[in-house]
């Protein structure tokens, strides 16, 4: 199925998903240890209309994100079409931008988990991050959210 050779890559860069590893696992355990208030489960629908990414980007997607308006908490897992990688990234730091601009004048520790949005690559895979207690320091939030989802991968 796979040239030999692009699988020495995804080796050497931990860029596999672990066979027994979902999508939904990872967002479930990103939920559980960093949190998200009132959860909005991704569909086709959201995922053009509010994230703006064609659904016949990906291969595959799980994603939760607050429904609350006072709440930034975006946890957003994609398989990516090789070539939509740029456009799914465009459309998420477009969401970033929005989410920011939203709190910019209200909730200032959602503004400061917004800015600390992260989009973690990991080959084909793409991850968007807002979440965890920002009294934790937002950095350590980030790192743990790295931390988790780098746990699915081999």
């Amino acid at each position: 199925k796979k040239d030999p050779m692009d699988m020495m890559d995804d080796m050497m860069t931990g860029d596999k998903l672990k066979a027994d590893a979902t999508l939904e696992d990872i967002v479930m355990e990103l939920g559980t240890k960093l949190g998200i208030t009132m959860p909005t489960k991704l569909d086709e629908t959201n995922l053009k209309d509010v994230f703006g990414i064609e659904p016949d980007w990906v291969d595959e997607y799980y994603g939760e994100y607050s429904a609350a308006n006072t709440s930034a908490d975006h946890l957003l897992a994609f398989k990516v079409k090789k070539d939509h990688i740029d456009d799914v990234k465009k459309a998420l730091e477009e969401r970033r931008t929005a989410i920011t601009d939203g709190f910019e004048q209200s909730l200032l520790e959602e503004l400061e988990k917004a800015r600390n949005a992260t989009i973690v690559e990991k080959g084909e895979y793409l991850f968007f991050v807002i979440a965890g207690d920002v009294q934790n320091g937002a950095d350590k939030e980030v790192n743990k959210a790295k931390e988790i989802i780098d746990s699915y991968f081999e």
